[in-house]
């Protein structure tokens, strides 16, 4: 089975065409496990890097006729890493989104845009997401192969540095359109900018990613703990994990045991120099065991518009 394996933003992953995977559901989906050896630790029998941000696969085609808005449709597949499944909660993946436009032109499934010169540079790539029906808008860069002929490839060479990815490279703007409400329909769920959970203060959004936010003084956490402090802090994450599900209830998401949606993002103001706002730190259900080693894209918009939410957290 042919695919594309991309680094896209900060996870990677394996791109697939419908057309070369089963029509069945279940019948793909147990290829796609089986590729990324899910099931092991490691995934050692796979090609899956063992992490959550590395057990991940897209599926790409053309765009339903009828869809007048977009060029492509892609469905995203999060694998659990130690079990033999795919969480289906997860909804899309705000990186693994960015290769979407570059594999679509790889395999021939958009004629490139004649206006796309080398003074413009980009190709505009419309693409549905199966996941969430939200539509996204990629600005993919492009390089002349051909002068005489125009013909025009993919650009993956650049000086763009991406932070916490080593090297450089060029760099694929996405948009996001219509992105509220992508799990629960509303961007505020519970219809309140703040709601008290145990008397802690939340505020449960849902702008492309749902996701309950709260403060780091809320609940004694150390913004500046490594990782693996606090992965093994297993009291906090405990507490967590506790009030993700009771978000969860009164986001109308129902039980979300074993499932990644909604995440959690704890935030604190930035005491430093360097020109950010907030500091935050943003954690995947802890029955992956994890505290996420950046931050989504699709967390990075919810965190953004939650910031502009009057009275929320």
């Amino acid at each position: 089975i042919p695919y594309i394996y991309y680094r896209s933003g900060t996870s990677k992953g394996p791109y697939f065409l419908y057309s070369d995977l089963p029509g069945n559901a279940k019948e793909r989906d147990d290829i796609i496990i089986n590729i990324m050896g899910a099931g092991h630790p490691q995934q050692i029998r796979g090609i899956g890097g063992g992490t959550g941000i590395s057990s991940k696969a897209c599926i790409v085609g053309r765009s339903d006729p009828n869809d007048t808005e977009a060029d492509i449709r892609y469905m995203f597949r999060q694998v659990r890493v130690n079990d033999r499944s795919i969480d289906n909660s997860h909804g899309d993946c705000g990186n693994m989104i960015a290769a979407v436009g570059s594999f679509a032109i790889e395999k021939g499934l958009l004629q490139l845009s004649t206006t796309a010169s080398l003074d413009d540079g980009k190709q505009c790539v419309r693409v549905r997401s199966e996941n969430t029906g939200v539509l996204f808008q990629l600005e993919v860069p492009l390089v002349l192969l051909d002068t005489d002929q125009g013909q025009q490839t993919v650009d993956y060479r650049g000086d763009y540095k991406l932070d916490s990815v080593p090297g450089t490279g060029s760099p694929t703007l996405v948009k996001s359109i219509r992105p509220q409400g992508a799990f629960t329909g509303k961007m505020l769920p519970t219809g309140n900018a703040i709601d008290f959970i145990d008397g802690i203060p939340v505020s449960c959004v849902d702008v492309s990613r749902a996701m309950v936010i709260l403060t780091a003084t809320s609940i004694g956490l150390d913004m500046n703990a490594t990782r693996e402090e606090l992965d093994n802090n297993k009291d906090m994450m405990a507490r967590l994990e506790m009030l993700r599900q009771k978000a969860a209830t009164i986001m109308g998401m129902g039980d979300v045991s074993g499932k990644v949606s909604p995440k959690v993002m704890v935030v604190s103001s930035n005491n430093s120099q360097d020109g950010a706002a907030i500091v935050s730190r943003y954690f995947v259900a802890t029955h992956l065991s994890e505290t996420h080693p950046s931050i989504a894209m699709t967390a990075g918009q919810c965190l953004a518009c939650a910031c502009l939410i009057p009275d929320s957290i």
